[in-house]
């Protein structure tokens, strides 16, 4: 039995705004739709919705059948579902991307330095800051200095995006390391060192061009005689081309040059009848009568040598030695000066007499000291390192020719 046909009309389910409420996405650069999944209320269903703003840019649009400033338009999901209700659609900035970026590390070479940072910053404007507070600027910090600065870095959001914080990179300047070491010296006992920037070097590392060491401390370990003394240099001074102190910018390690420190005594050779007094400055044991060209044979130095009187004068080579006369040595690095002193003459004549003979008396009775030191070394003869009647009796011996 035939019994007809009837249609079935299935219609599609409107969506209303209670199935599509108010609808807030972050912003995307070059995107002209958003996409939204919600619920259809039918079974487990679930429709993406797309939504299309007339402007796509940060704020709030309502919905409409049409484009228009402040609208956006849906497309229909599908034939079973059409969308009649309205909502708002809100557009928020999203977070601006941050740059790439390195620290910096170098030794001081008096140039400018800084941090990388990389072009690649999305959303605004690469901004600078040297503290966690303050102003921030456009402009990248910069250290020439030895030491270190914390550059802090964000981007600051344009109209769609927010203002990122990027952190912070260290800019450091190490201090350039060099090695200043003295120069080894040799000197005569009662001489200085010498001072100065030609008694030094920099032995290891170097200056940046165009600073120079401008002052420099020389200390020696001692001033008497010696074989293993040492010169140790010690507050540099550092300047750039315009006179600037860079002292600061250099690490500086000190190393000591050597000291020999000879006595007179080596510097020159003296006949094995004579006697060196170190301490008083003193040649000594000059028999009476020599003169300067009999002394000069008896001594052999490197230096020039010179007979001065007790007037500065220099003497002839046949003038008799005297107690009191001056012998010079003369050097490239200086003078040094001996007093002379001759066998019995304890009163400076040159001569030996009964003068000599009393003074020495009176020295040893203790009526008359004698406070010279050259003098007393006259009249000590015996050597006794004290005027007694020994020494009277061989100044007498002398004056009578019986002795030297």
């Amino acid at each position: 039995v035939e019994c007809g046909s009837r249609d079935i009309n299935i219609t599609a389910k409107e969506l209303t705004s209670a199935e599509r409420p108010d609808y807030t996405a972050t912003w995307i650069v070059g995107t002209t739709v958003y996409t939204k999944s919600i619920s259809t209320g039918v079974g487990s269903e679930r429709v993406t919705i797309t939504y299309t703003p007339y402007e796509n840019a940060i704020g709030e649009y309502t919905y409409s059948t049409t484009a228009g400033s402040g609208k956006y338009t849906i497309s229909q999901p599908d034939s079973n579902y059409i969308i009649t209700g309205a909502g708002k659609l809100t557009l928020v900035k999203v977070d601006a991307t941050c740059p790439t970026m390195s620290a910096y590390n170098g030794a001081y070479d008096a140039e400018s330095h800084t941090i990388t940072v990389g072009n690649d910053a999305v959303g605004g404007t690469v901004e600078y800051r040297t503290s966690a507070t303050g102003e921030w600027s456009t402009t990248k910090p910069t250290r020439k200095e030895a030491g270190t600065t914390i550059v802090y870095v964000r981007v600051e959001g344009d109209d769609n995006h927010n203002t990122k914080d990027c952190g912070n990179k260290s800019l450091t300047i190490v201090a350039r390391d060099i090695t200043i070491t003295a120069n080894n010296q040799t000197i005569t006992y009662g001489e200085s060192i010498q001072e100065g920037l030609s008694q030094i070097e920099v032995t290891s590392g170097s200056l940046v061009n165009g600073e120079n060491i401008t002052e420099i401390t020389l200390t020696p370990s001692t001033t008497e005689v010696t074989t293993s003394g040492t010169i140790t240099p010690s507050a540099a001074t550092i300047k750039d081309g315009i006179n600037n102190d860079v002292t600061d910018n250099y690490n500086i390690t000190y190393e000591s040059g050597a000291l020999t420190i000879l006595s007179l005594e080596e510097y020159f050779e003296y006949d094995s009848s004579l006697v060196y007094d170190e301490t008083n400055g003193i040649l000594g044991n000059i028999l009476v009568n020599t003169t300067k060209s009999g002394l000069l044979d008896i001594l052999d130095s490197d230096a020039e040598l010179a007979i001065i009187d007790k007037n500065d004068n220099n003497i002839a080579n046949t003038d008799i030695i005297k107690t009191g006369y001056k012998l010079r040595l003369i050097r490239p690095r200086g003078i040094d000066t001996l007093t002379l002193s001759v066998r019995g003459d304890s009163t400076g004549d040159g001569k030996v007499n009964m003068n000599d003979v009393t003074a020495a008396y009176r020295h040893y009775r203790k009526k008359t000291i004698i406070n010279d030191p050259a003098r007393l070394m006259a009249a000590d003869v015996v050597g006794a390192k004290d005027v007694n009647m020994n020494d009277i009796t061989r100044i007498y011996r002398i004056f009578r020719g019986t002795a030297q």
